[in-house]
């Protein structure tokens, strides 16, 4: 890859995983429906932004919302669900766990798209390595969700089995961006995914604060997450699709887990454990192994954007 693509990747990594970080500090001001609300609003302002002050050829082609297909539209809304609940979750697990921990069970996502890949989508058959990939990642998971009921509490054990649904409706929407959404500019999926739910939730957001603002720093925390990893993260990852193809750019995906980590231990003091950094290796040894045609790349579209 060349110096701007490897700078590309660089920055993506470092602002999805910065989301782990922000997450956390919103949660400690607000209510989960309110980061997803917000998120998804101020995300869809820089989305939307960018499509209006680049106008690309590409992104002038793109057709408007009601000159979908009726499939196309159904895809978007599916997408736009499957970036808003687990927005939510993730919102909410991370009131019992640490955004270290959260970080590391979103790796899970791309296990779970080449799951749902070697079914629905007929350019990835499955293979005795892909389904020891698959394995190995859930292995992973397993490993990290047996350690939690060792050691902490029943809410902290489901709140981290919460985030492998969370993880599987990322796959479904990166699988469904594949499959019925080829044909739409993707910086036009990104920004409709992230307007769509920020409609969905703005009652039920407004509802859950029962008449009283967040902190400052709460909001201050929620303009970072919404703007950075959510617009921003996003838009970098697709101009890094366009550089270097699908395969390559999913090297964000092994550089995330170990930024959250390190993010949480730096700016919130997070421990990080052994059995941690074990989990970790095996879910992305996983990734690593499920998401390649062993005699060259699989190129995987749609990878689903970070927590």
């Amino acid at each position: 890859m060349s110096t701007r693509a490897w700078i590309l990747l660089a920055l993506n990594a470092l602002t999805w995983g910065s989301s782990f970080l922000f997450i956390k500090l919103v949660v400690a001001g607000t209510t989960p429906l309110m980061l997803t609300f917000g998120r998804c609003a101020l995300g869809a302002v820089v989305m939307w932004l960018y499509i209006w002050l680049r106008q690309t050829p590409a992104i002038i082609s793109g057709r408007q919302g009601l000159e979908y297909h009726r499939s196309e539209r159904m895809g978007l809304l599916i997408v736009a669900l499957m970036t808003g609940i687990p927005f939510t979750i993730f919102a909410w697990a991370e009131t019992h766990i640490t955004s270290g921990l959260a970080g590391i069970a979103n790796a899970s996502t791309p296990v779970w798209s080449t799951l749902l890949a070697m079914r629905w989508d007929h350019d990835h058959r499955g293979s005795p390595m892909r389904w020891f990939g698959v394995t190995l990642g859930f292995a992973g998971v397993a490993i990290l969700l047996v350690a939690e009921g060792a050691t902490g509490s029943a809410a902290d054990t489901l709140a981290l089995a919460s985030l492998t649904v969370a993880a599987f409706c990322y796959s479904i929407g990166g699988i469904t961006t594949r499959v019925r959404l080829r044909q739409i500019d993707s910086a036009r999926v990104a920004a409709w995914s992230s307007t769509i739910p920020a409609f969905i939730f703005a009652v039920p957001a407004i509802y859950s604060l029962h008449g009283h603002l967040p902190p400052t720093n709460a909001l201050l925390a929620l303009l970072a997450l919404g703007v950075v990893p959510t617009g921003i993260g996003l838009l970098l990852y697709y101009k890094l699709l366009e550089m270097v193809g699908a395969s390559r750019a999913a090297m964000v995906t092994y550089v995330m887990p170990p930024l959250a980590v390190a993010y949480g231990a730096i700016f919130l003091s997070e421990s990080v454990t052994i059995i941690m950094v074990a989990s970790m290796i095996v879910i992305l040894l996983g990734v690593f192994i499920g998401s390649r045609e062993w005699g060259g790349p699989v190129e995987i579209e749609g990878v689903t954007p970070a927590s």
